[in-house]
This record gives structure tokens, sequence and C-alpha cells, in this order.
């Protein structure tokens, strides 16, 4: 039971990205979710990522081992990456 999801996130407010991250939650014992998200702030909900660059797979595995020095290679600019209240953010350093 695979569920495929492009951009699910995208042009989605606030509170229904949570519910629907709340659902995907639900749902994660009896299926299997494959999704493709540009926010960043997704992976604290992932079990692994895949990282893409040029069309090539530059990281693939456990969303904390993403560090700062690979997705500033990736966006070619300086990226940082915070926690906050156990929660991985990844903003651009200004």
């Amino acid at each position: 039971n695979l569920v495929l999801m492009d951009e699910p996130f995208s042009y989605v407010d606030f509170a229904n990205k949570y519910k629907l991250v709340q659902v995907i939650n639900q749902l994660r014992d009896e299926k299997q979710f494959l999704i493709a998200a540009h926010e960043l702030e997704m992976v604290n909900y992932a079990d692994e990522v895949i990282v893409l660059k040029g069309g090539r797979i530059t990281f693939k595995g456990r969303p904390e081992l993403l560090t700062e020095e690979l997705l500033s290679s990736v966006y070619d600019f300086k990226v940082r990456k915070l926690k906050v209240s156990g929660m991985t953010f990844f903003t651009p350093d200004l």
C-alpha cells in the first residue's frame, strides 16, 4: 500500500498543512508514503529523505543526517540548520 504525493503541502495554509500531517501520521502503520516536497521542514515527519540536485541523488538517508554543508552545495548558497523545540529547520544564512 503505497501512497504517492507530489507537493501536497504547496498552497496549503498552516492549519490545513498541520491537519494533513496528522492524517499521514495516523495512516503510517497501514501505508507507506512517498512524498515529493520542496519545503525542508517536512523532513521532521520523514523516516528517510532523498535530496536531488540536477536530477541526481546527492543524499539518501535519515533526515537528522542532513547537514548545512550538503544543503549549501545543493542550493548554491549558505544554509543554516536550526533546532527549535525538537524540530529541525533550514534557513538561508543571510
